[in-house]
């Protein structure tokens, strides 16, 4: 609900994985938001160029079997999940890197939060199991970072849940 308008009905899984609004992916758990312009579309993958990145992501959904149509240099928001996101040296499968100053880590008992910026102008937090280690990070360090394209979601520019 977004002042008194339904934004999404599905399963717990569904609204949480598959968000059609930028409320929506904001309202339901946290996420990273890079605001961006199309570069290019093919089918369903959206190449969205943000803070000096591109990535590959897939477009978000308006409803069942149909995705948001995009156009080069339409404003969108990339939204990518904490856990979804993994240090460069972690064993799994990314076709998006990037690079980002580190910040912070908090402890929150079988999580890590790691807290990153990208050139002074995008924070960034990723959440690792407490296993992993991060001993090497510090302040004077950039991380590189990586994520899959399949978790993360392109959506059509919106109000967010919280800023």
């Amino acid at each position: 609900m977004n002042q008194g308008e339904l934004e999404q009905i599905g399963s717990c899984q569904n609204v949480y994985e598959a968000p059609r609004t930028p409320f929506v992916a904001t309202f339901v758990g946290e996420n990273n938001a890079f605001y961006g312009k199309v570069k290019s579309i093919k089918g369903d993958m959206v190449n969205v160029s943000a803070d000096g990145n591109n990535f590959l992501a897939k477009a978000g959904d308006i409803s069942e079997g149909k995705k948001h149509a995009f156009k080069k240099n339409d404003d969108v928001i990339m939204f990518v999940r904490p856990e979804s996101i993994f240090l460069k040296d972690q064993n799994n499968h990314a076709d998006n890197m990037f690079t980002a100053g580190f910040k912070t880590i908090e402890f929150e008992g079988n999580l890590k939060n790691i807290y990153l910026n990208i050139e002074g102008k995008q924070d960034v937090r990723l959440s690792v199991s407490n296993a992993v280690n991060t001993t090497d990070l510090s302040n004077s360090k950039n991380v590189e970072l990586k994520f899959s394209s399949q978790d993360a979601v392109v959506l059509p520019t919106g109000p967010l849940a919280v800023d």
